[in-house]
This record gives structure tokens, sequence and C-alpha cells, in this order.
């Protein structure tokens, strides 16, 4: 009777932790993974006393798979990965916010970088413009969207600018 009453008090505090942790996830398929979830614990709560002593939970090979060298490749890709979707996101947002203010641009990249908690954020943007007025509007345009971003601009030479400066380099010779 000992072993059931183990069986039945398991199940019981299982289901009520199950209930409160039901409760607090939010959407449909978090919901559908915690009751999987849930679900599996209590089953092997309810089983564990029947099966005795020897049965354990043993979580202590999880820490072994960083020790091995294909944890730490595969960890550097997916980080390169998740770096070039936040990029190329990010950058999408930034030339939205620049066709909706009219702002005509050369070029315009974006670096983002990731720290040791992984966690992603935007290092730069670098966009390159044809005039001043351009370039201020860029740098107002991009600080309301990403207003801790260090922001570089550059101007763009033009072609009459390039003929001057070879035509200057030629009469110093």
């Amino acid at each position: 009777m000992n072993i059931l009453s183990k069986a039945v008090l398991t199940a019981c505090s299982a289901g009520m932790i199950s209930s409160i942790m039901q409760a607090l996830v939010v959407g449909k398929s978090g919901k559908r993974m915690m009751k999987l979830l849930v679900n599996t614990v209590v089953i092997l709560c309810i089983v564990k006393p029947f099966i005795g002593t020897d049965f354990d939970f043993d979580f202590s090979d999880m820490n072994d798979l960083e020790e091995q060298p294909i944890y730490n490749t595969l960890d550097d890709d997916f980080s390169k990965y998740y770096l070039i979707q936040a990029e190329l996101s990010v950058k999408n947002e930034v030339e939205k916010a620049l066709k909706h203010d009219n702002i005509k641009y050369s070029s315009l990249s974006i670096k983002c970088e990731m720290d040791e908690y992984h966690v992603i954020a935007v290092g730069n943007v670098s966009v390159v413009v044809n005039n001043e007025e351009s370039r201020n509007m860029v740098i107002g345009s991009i600080r309301k969207l990403l207003p801790d971003t260090t922001v570089y601009v550059t101007l763009e030479e033009t072609d009459a600018q390039r003929d001057q400066s070879k035509s200057a380099k030629i009469d110093r010779q």
C-alpha cells in the first residue's frame, strides 16, 4: 500500500505543478508542447514507485555534449546563420524606413554582432549617399529606427568630382 500511496501522491503533485505551468504558457503551440512534456513527466512519476529504487533520472550526460568538438562547430554555424538572418531583417526594415522618407542612397550595409550570451545586436549601419542633405536625412531616419546604433554615412563622389580630382592630379605632375 505504501507504493500505491507514493504513486498517487506523486501523480497529484505532478498534476498540480502541470496545471500551474500550463496556465503560465501563452500560445497554442506552446501549450501543446507543454502538455506533451508535462504528460511525459507525470507518466514517469507515476511509474517510478512501481519500478523500484534502481530507476533514476540522470541528466549528467547532457554536460558532455558541450565538450565535444562538433558542438562548437554547430554552435558557430548556427550563430553565423542567425547573424546573417538578423542583418537581412534589419536591412529590410532600414530600406523601408529610407524609402518611406524618400531618401535615395547608393549602398546600405548592416553589421550585427552576437555577445557571449547569444544576444544579437546591431553593431553599425553604413550608408553611402550622393549629397549632404540626404546624409542628414539618413541619420535622422535611422536614429528613429535604431537609436543606439552607430551610423556611418559617407558621401559618394560624383563623376564631376572624380574628373576634377583627376585633373588636379594631372596638373600637379
